[in-house]
């Protein structure tokens, strides 16, 4: 996360929101119990930290401004990724601590004190935490103390060699804020957008069947009426990419979306439909047979996704389905490269999407082996958090994504 987020503090940032829901610092002083000159205070020190003013002044009170209303909708996005860790917490504590006794639920710490705590979790070594955050060992130690002391919960179990591990409730809080400190940047990014000028960065989370064809083309076309915002891509698991996707780290995810039951906290953007086939190198044997039957593939030695990947367990209900064995040598990668090296210099075959070896078949290397599979549908989309708005760098993004979509040959 970028540094420069480390100096804003929840505590001012929730007396702008309050002020901008009520339209008085008078109003506003009172449910926040701090005095007038505090709350004002605090809309200074958040409006000289960016350069710009949130509230048209007038002596009724102090009504948002176009800057204010979009900064106060983004607050209102961190207040309620608090309100639901705490909802978390509630819920999974045998006797919970009030959220106002609790600084961090209740938007009263400074974002310097949690990106501690994420550098200590990311780090597990106290003093690499404190030489990266500028403190010392003990103020690291000290507020950790406080915060399981508030909590009435460990945070941390000591692992072999004096390393720290995050139990289970802390890698839940860290990844709530993870997504703070994004959508603080994504406040940030809003208001310098609001001119005209889209700045930002975007970070995409890619899978196999979407890495050849649709990123790329959507890449490009980004790339042309935008280049001065950076586009990253990351390629893991489907499991890693969607805790990165909830923690803020990945603005979205492109994949195959079946079958994908409903998913907490996720929205499902139909973007094409692809087709799944049987592929081989072009001189394989099966090529000289006048028809491919379930015996010739079952005899054969395949290359498929992990057992634990969605996608492995969509190719084993059609292989049944279809009446191919399970039990089949087979080597099990998720690497693309790995899948097509196999094919391309070997007897393996593998069920991939049309798009997915769309170069190698259309260079001739690959060929779809002629056998009918009892379920071919692909679909291809777009997973975004729905408690969340996208950047205005991951919007144009979306946008051109559609865009690449749609122009797909059939």
């Amino acid at each position: 996360m970028e540094s420069h987020l480390h100096s804003y503090s929840l505590r001012q940032l929730k007396a702008v929101l309050r002020v901008a829901e009520l339209h008085n610092v008078t109003h506003a002083s009172k449910t926040l119990r701090r005095s007038q000159t505090a709350v004002t205070k605090s809309i200074h020190e958040i409006e000289k930290q960016i350069g710009l003013s949130l509230f048209d002044r007038s002596p009724r009170g102090l009504t948002p401004n176009k800057y204010g209303q979009i900064f106060a909708k983004r607050l209102s996005t961190i207040k309620r990724i608090l309100d639901q860790a705490n909802e978390y917490y509630q819920t999974h504590h045998s006797r919970p601590r009030p959220a106002s006794h609790i600084p961090i639920f209740s938007m009263d710490v400074s974002a310097r004190r949690m990106a501690t705590l994420v550098s200590l979790a990311k780090s597990g070594d106290v003093k690499i935490a404190a030489s990266e955050m500028a403190l010392t060992p003990s103020a690291i130690y000290k507020f950790v103390r406080e915060l399981e002391a508030q909590l009435d919960l460990a945070l941390f179990e000591r692992r072999t060699g004096g390393r720290l591990r995050p139990t289970e409730f802390c890698e839940y809080l860290l990844s709530n804020i993870s997504l703070i400190f994004a959508e603080l940047r994504y406040a940030l990014e809003d208001l310098q957008s609001l001119d005209g000028q889209i700045v930002g960065s975007v970070t995409i989370g890619t899978l196999p069947s979407t890495r050849s064809i649709i990123v790329p083309a959507a890449l490009d076309k980004f790339i042309a009426r935008y280049p001065n915002i950076s586009v990253s891509t990351r390629e893991a698991s489907h499991r890693q990419m969607t805790s990165a996707l909830a923690a803020g780290d990945l603005d979205m995810i492109i994949t195959g979306t079946r079958p994908l039951s409903p998913q907490p906290g996720v929205t499902t953007t139909h973007l094409c439909d692809d087709t799944l086939h049987l592929v081989a190198r072009s001189d394989h044997a099966l090529f000289k047979r006048r028809k491919v039957r379930v015996e010739h593939l079952n005899d054969s030695r395949w290359v498929l996704p992990p057992k634990t990947t969605p996608a492995r367990h969509v190719y084993e209900a059609i292989m049944k389905e279809t009446g191919l064995s399970s039990d089949m040598a087979c080597v099990e990668s998720n690497s693309v490269v790995i899948m097509r090296s196999m094919v391309l210099n070997s007897d393996f075959i593998a069920i991939t999407s049309a798009q997915q070896t769309q170069i190698e078949r259309n260079a001739g290397a690959i060929a779809i082996v002629p056998f009918e599979l009892s379920d071919d549908a692909w679909p291809i989309g777009v997973l975004t958090r729905n408690n969340t708005e996208l950047s205005p760098a991951a919007t144009a993004f979306f946008k051109m994504l559609k865009e690449a979509a749609d122009e797909l040959p059939n």
